[in-house]
């Protein structure tokens, strides 16, 4: 196989995330401590995972015996990089969203071999992640006797190979662009349509045979040389009957793929693309009908990057909150179908801008909007739109509320564990404005894990001479020991020296508490 280089490879991958596979071309340890250091900053600052896994489960060209073939761009960065990379993921499994793990795995696990370290790697991540691999059901009982299948008639003289090597060529290019970039144009030559009838047995064969009996079906080869076309179908047969270029069109959105231009080249329809994103944006914007529009289930085609210029287009900034809702319940139809990147970006163009530039008592409306999601998707909204406003130093005591509210009115208490559990991993400062939220969590009666307990109170004794005079701090130290007594065995002394700072008049009540704990 001509694999592509590596720096071109490189090249390609998210931009956010070059640092991390510069170090890993290095070692792990310098991919772990480069994490660590990001992860330390703002929760802005970090990359978001999503663009990661989007970039490598991008398909590109590359050659094999010959033939263009398409694989992830993950099977085409080096070995060790490969092996490293998901030794990576296994060392920070806590912090990577199980939905972009799987769908990692679902793309790139049919390109590795097996019994090798990088499928032992790929099966632990399957195993920590809860991933089950797709069943290989047979095609037979699916095939329909009266299948029509389309070989191109390709010949050395009408074929274009674009050379994506150029060194010029430094700008990234958009995913279209690459499309038509990596695909093989076809000039002149018609595509040769063959009614050819499959029967369920033998199968493929018959189709087969039946093109190989075509007299002058050429096959180009990069080499130049040229192949009969029985040949060339055997190498497709474990794949979906229609050529490469088909197979690469069918996994772009229905909405945004018209059909092949007059060259063979795929052509995407703008005004599918402006009708599609116009639709939704006219029927959120106006609010007149809650029907759920007949293209909203197009959504769940999209790739990350196509869903971000979507919520871009439907400008949720201008919408009223009223609008905002009404996209909240289409959205919440989709739940289970829809991946968890593109609800993400979802509810951060949305919710998360709605919340963050919250300056009075927050609507009905988008109050609702929030619980209907933390129903549907509640381990999305805690990392795309609570933790984000927590970590803000200016946030305000509205942001505050309608958090604080969803928490206590929020029946599912894996909420509040979840957010307590994220949340302490970033770096964060418990002010007078936030501390009602934390107060919330506590106060829930939801099962926190000692590790949490232990570095939230690492967080408290921070903030703990700020906040002597606070009534609400002492509320929270009081709710740590009442609530979670049990987990703080290990971290009396420094509970101890928060509470001496303490200027309340919880102080003494706290104190005896402890005292109680230490007998």
């Amino acid at each position: 196989m001509v694999m592509r280089s590596t720096p071109w490879v490189m090249h390609q991958l998210s931009h956010n995330w070059t640092p991390l596979f510069e170090r890993l071309s290095i070692s792990l340890d310098r991919a772990k401590l480069w994490y660590r250091e990001v992860t330390s900053s703002q929760y802005c600052s970090q990359p978001p995972w999503h663009s990661l896994i989007d970039s490598l489960t991008t398909l590109d060209p590359t050659i094999k015996d010959s033939s263009l073939i398409f694989k992830p761009r993950f099977a085409l960065l080096p070995m060790v990089v490969q092996e490293r990379l998901l030794q990576f993921m296994l060392s920070e499994d806590s912090c990577i969203p199980d939905g972009a793990v799987h769908e990692l795995l679902r793309v790139v696990l049919d390109h590795i071999s097996e019994n090798t370290t990088l499928c032992n790697l790929a099966e632990k991540l399957c195993a920590l992640s809860q991933f089950v691999r797709p069943s290989n059901l047979p095609v037979e009982p699916y095939m329909s006797t009266n299948v029509c299948y389309s070989v191109m008639d390709i010949s050395p003289e009408n074929v274009i190979i674009i050379d994506d090597d150029s060194e010029s060529d430094t700008d990234p290019a958009p995913k279209q662009s690459r499309l038509e970039m990596a695909t093989v144009a076809v000039r002149n030559q018609p595509i040769l349509e063959m009614a050819t009838a499959v029967s369920k047995k033998p199968g493929f064969e018959s189709a087969t045979s039946a093109v190989s009996n075509q007299p002058g079906l050429e096959v180009v080869l990069v080499d130049g040389t040229k192949q009969e076309g029985t040949d060339f179908l055997d190498r497709e047969a474990n794949a979906s009957p229609p050529g490469i270029l088909t197979q690469w069109a069918g996994s772009q959105s229905v909405s945004f793929i018209d059909n092949f231009d007059n060259n063979g080249v795929v052509a995407v329809d703008t005004d599918n693309i402006i009708a599609f994103a116009s639709a939704l944006k006219d029927t959120w914007h106006s609010c007149v009908s809650s029907e759920i529009p007949d293209c909203l289930q197009d959504i769940t085609h999209l790739s990350a990057e196509e869903m971000e210029k979507l919520c871009t287009f439907a400008e949720f900034e201008g919408m009223s909150d009223d609008s905002v809702y009404l996209a909240c319940q289409h959205m919440g139809t989709l739940c289970g179908s829809i991946s968890f990147c593109n609800i993400s970006c979802f509810l951060s163009m949305s919710l998360k801008l709605k919340v963050s530039k919250l300056s009075q008592n927050a609507s009905r409306k988008l109050t609702s909007a929030i619980m209907l999601m933390a129903g549907k998707y509640p381990k999305q909204l805690v990392e795309t739109v609570i933790i984000p406003c927590l970590l803000v130093s200016d946030i305000n005591s509205y942001q505050c509320d309608i958090i604080t509210k969803l928490l206590k009115e929020n029946t599912d208490h894996s909420l509040c564990s979840n957010l307590l559990h994220d949340i302490v991993k970033h770096e964060f400062t418990i002010t007078e404005s936030n501390i009602c939220v934390f107060q919330a969590i506590l106060e829930s009666g939801c099962e926190l894990t000692e590790s949490d307990i232990t570095q939230f109170v690492s967080v408290c004794s921070k903030s703990a001479g700020a906040l002597a005079n606070s009534l609400k701090f002492g509320k929270v130290l009081l709710a740590i020991i009442s609530h979670h007594g049990n987990k703080i065995q290990e971290i009396l002394t420094e509970l101890e020296n928060i509470v001496s700072k303490n200027r309340t008049v919880l102080k003494k009540k706290i104190s005896s508490l402890l005292i109680a704990f230490n007998k």
